[in-house]
């Protein structure tokens, strides 16, 4: 599958390797899954900012399937979909290109990025040993975060003196 991320003119495209058979059918069913970016032809980027042109959306989140004789079919547009977990994975400047919209509103656009974080939620998939085998070799530090390990950054971008800070991802992830 394919997610093409479109920030008025800025189009990045990426496509996800999943690991799990039940995500052959829905991506998000594999925690596990990396992506890379993706060329996406400008045959098929135009129509894609055209359609979000006609919807008057300055971005959106688009999930496409590329067929195996390389023809795409379009899924949905999402005008709030999420993308940090692409930017990570693919370092596409997804953020930046955010901001550079909303700047132009007079709107600061920051991110915390966190790897994966100890808490309730995660608790599962945490104790799942196939998982963190699969997981821990991508984390340098070779441990998972704690919710201490970022709950000071995330004051600045809301404070005064982020003022005229904006386009920057602040990465939380044991890199």
């Amino acid at each position: 599958d394919v997610r093409v991320n479109i920030f008025g003119d800025a189009v990045f495209a990426a496509a996800v390797e999943t690991h799990v058979a039940e995500a052959a059918l829905d991506w998000r069913m594999d925690l596990t899954a990396t992506w890379r970016e993706h060329h996406l032809p400008d045959s098929v980027a135009a129509p894609l900012k055209q359609l979000l042109a006609d919807l008057g959306l300055q971005y959106g989140c688009i999930d496409m399937r590329q067929q195996p004789g390389g023809e795409y079919t379009f899924f949905e547009v999402n005008p709030s979909g999420q993308f940090l977990f692409v930017e990570i994975d693919t370092g596409q400047p997804l953020v930046r290109a955010l901001a550079v919209e909303l700047a132009r509103q007079g709107v600061t656009a920051n991110a915390i990025l966190p790897g994966w974080i100890k808490s309730d939620m995660t608790a599962g998939i945490m104790a799942n040993e196939k998982f963190v085998a699969h997981v821990m070799p991508r984390i340098p530090m070779r441990r998972f975060g704690e919710p201490s390990d970022f709950g000071g950054i995330a004051a600045y971008p809301m404070s005064k003196a982020s003022a005229y800070h904006t386009a920057d991802c602040f990465v939380i992830a044991g890199v």
